[in-house]
């Protein structure tokens, strides 16, 4: 958790230990090599889910993973594969040759369910309210904040987002 800076791995949502597992990028079946390998290992939210909450991130994953069409949250440039919208939708890039991953793990991961999509826009909306009435530094200034963990080591929530629509 502290090396992904107190997010989920695939939504970018706050984790806490209490609400958080270890996911396996490669399910460990059959990939049963891996199963102990740290850099297979990742911290995704939704441990347990709360009563009629659709699974989404890790726990909508379970056993999925393709080479080919998964945006693997481990690659430097993952979010280069998407784009987020005002109203906190994650939709896929216009890179037709990173459209394909996108799509498909935006749907295996339900990242766009209506819980991740409120929270986004939740969190991007003070950004919103400011991001015509700031100067190209102040904008510049946000997006190097954003990028980086606070004094506790902790990104903000739905960072990407943020720094989407700042660049955007």
């Amino acid at each position: 958790m502290q090396e992904q800076g107190f997010i989920c791995c695939y939504c970018g949502r706050r984790i806490t230990k209490e609400i958080s597992h270890i996911e396996h990028l490669k399910p460990r079946y059959p990939n049963t090599e891996l199963a102990l390998e740290y850099t297979n290992m990742l911290a995704s939210c939704q441990r347990e889910r709360e009563r009629k909450e659709p699974l989404h991130c890790g726990s909508k994953k379970d056993h999925w993973y393709d080479e080919n069409l998964m945006v693997s949250p481990i690659n430097a440039n993952c979010e280069e594969f998407f784009k987020y919208t005002d109203d906190g939708q994650i939709l896929a890039t216009n890179n037709s040759k990173k459209q394909l991953a996108a799509e498909t793990t935006i749907d295996k991961l339900a990242l766009n369910i209506d819980k991740l999509k409120d929270l986004r826009a939740k969190s991007i909306e003070p950004i919103l309210e400011i991001i015509n009435t700031i100067t190209e530094e102040e904008r510049q200034d946000l997006i190097l904040g954003f990028s980086e963990t606070d004094s506790k080591g902790y990104y903000e929530e739905f960072c990407a987002a943020i720094i989407y629509l700042l660049k955007n």
